[in-house]
């Protein structure tokens, strides 16, 4: 029997692949140890009491040092454009010659100097003139036969994924996310298989980074298995958690992520939200729709959302977390509880709306419309502008495939949210051809394929 060494130290891919089941299938046929960041810790001694836990190595300053030298274009995206030619790091590239000139071309001397094989190959030297004896140590107090990283863009993994290559032990990595092979820099280390969503992933790797084909498999998203199979919470759950009114008619807004969006501020969404309102007090909208507002579950400032609350056809959709009064969390983690109920919001609401966000792919996965924001209140320079964000390379696909509008002032908002409700198939063939080459299979089984591409390496 295998003994699998799992990466997983970020919020993520607790989600992606705790949460979402892969642990679990691995589980059946091999015998598990995972590296986990420390917040993590208390969570999975719960969920896993038998499961043997370590906590994620953690280098000295100048190891530190070293490493971020020689993953400069994964660490710093900035620097990688025009090696890299997307229009995401492009517009990053700009963003930070505007901000921080001096620091940028720092980076991006260190990314032209670091770029040849043999320089890699040297640095790579440097980096393990320090001991890492815990890593070492690792996979011979457990005999590790695989190692899977949840995620190759993940300098924590880096040491475990080299050690594993050094030592001829098979290693699996995974893309994370839709967005992470034209927007989060390079893979740091060439694994023996390399797992991905869809075919539009598989295009990257192999266009963008140049990555064997042979080493790529498409699985599915698992964090979707739970859509696809409708485990998530009924209408009627979802409508008394909220106070719905059972015959309204439901309008998600997915936002609250100014932080996590260039672009994206208060005064932005205030306008968004209060076009909405309008609409329905005017009568453009159903009279019956209720507005649910679901902010990421990164936000840790909630003031911007007290006068959104007040008003009677506002429903908030606040993460488990701030409901039960703990502090935010260390990293992005969303409870899956609140996935699922993310799911089912989607599948019951007429029409979604984001500010540029994955949110689109949730709502398509039941066929349901969703409204991208391409304008910004008050208007800003393009670089720090909304705009600019919806120009990002994952984002650009989504107007490619014709899966959704991105609406370019208030009219147009108010105008596709009423088509959402009147003509719900308008961009049905596009949402179509979206889920196909982003996500891939949607079977439900996609947490069952992720392991098993493990467990056959």
């Amino acid at each position: 029997m295998d003994t699998i060494l799992v990466l997983c130290t970020e919020g993520a891919s607790y989600r992606n692949f705790v949460n979402a089941g892969v642990i679990d299938e691995l589980k059946k046929k091999a015998k598990i140890v995972l590296v986990c960041a420390d917040w993590m810790e208390e969570h999975l001694r719960k969920k896993y009491p038998d499961l043997a836990l370590e906590i994620v190595y953690e280098p000295g300053k100048a190891e530190s040092i070293a490493d971020h030298i020689r993953m400069t274009k994964t660490i710093y995206r900035a620097s990688v454009w025009p090696d890299i030619q997307t229009s995401t790091f492009k517009i990053i590239r700009g963003r930070t010659i505007k901000e921080q000139p001096i620091k940028f071309w720092i980076r991006r001397g260190m990314a032209i100097a670091s770029r040849p094989a043999i320089i890699q190959a040297g640095l790579r030297k440097i980096a393990w003139l320090w001991p890492k004896k815990p890593v070492k140590e690792l996979f011979q107090k457990y005999d590790i036969t695989k190692v899977f990283s949840t995620n190759v863009l993940c300098l924590d993994h880096v040491p475990y994924a080299e050690y594993a290559l050094w030592k001829n032990i098979p290693l699996v990595a995974a893309v994370l996310s839709w967005d992470n092979m034209t927007s989060k820099g390079t893979p740091m280390y060439l694994p023996n298989r390399l797992l991905m969503w869809g075919p539009k992933q598989k295009k990257e790797c192999i266009n963008l980074h140049n990555l064997p084909e042979n080493i790529l498999r498409e699985c599915g998203a698992a964090q979707f298995d739970c859509y696809f199979k409708n485990d998530i919470p009924t209408k009627s759950e979802v409508f008394s958690k909220l106070k719905i009114p059972k015959n309204a008619k439901v309008i998600t807004y997915v936002g609250g992520i100014p932080a996590n969006v260039m672009g994206m501020t208060a005064e932005n969404e205030k306008v968004i939200v209060d076009t909405i309102l309008q609409g329905m007090d005017d009568g453009s909208l159903p009279s019956e729709a209720i507005l649910v507002i679901r902010p990421h579950p990164g936000v840790k400032d909630w003031e911007q959302y007290q006068t959104f609350e007040k008003h009677p056809k506002v429903r908030m959709n606040y993460p488990a977390w701030f409901l039960q009064g703990k502090e935010p969390p260390k990293s992005w983690n969303p409870n899956w509880e609140d996935h699922k109920f993310m799911g089912a919001l989607m599948k019951y609401s007429s029409v979604a709306i984001t500010p540029g966000g994955s949110a689109t792919l949730d709502a398509a996965c039941f066929d349901n419309p969703a409204v991208n924001v391409y304008f910004d209140t008050p208007p800003r320079p393009y670089l720090f502008s909304l705009k600019s964000h919806c120009d990002f390379a994952h984002l650009i696909y989504l107007r490619e495939f014709r899966a959704t509008p991105f609406v370019e002032s208030t009219d147009e908002l108010l105008e596709e949210v009423k088509d959402g409700f009147e003509k719900p198939a308008k961009y049905k063939e596009g949402r179509k051809k979206m889920l196909d080459s982003i996500i891939g299979a949607q079977d439900g089984k996609s947490a069952v394929r992720t392991a098993e591409e493990v467990l056959d390496a």
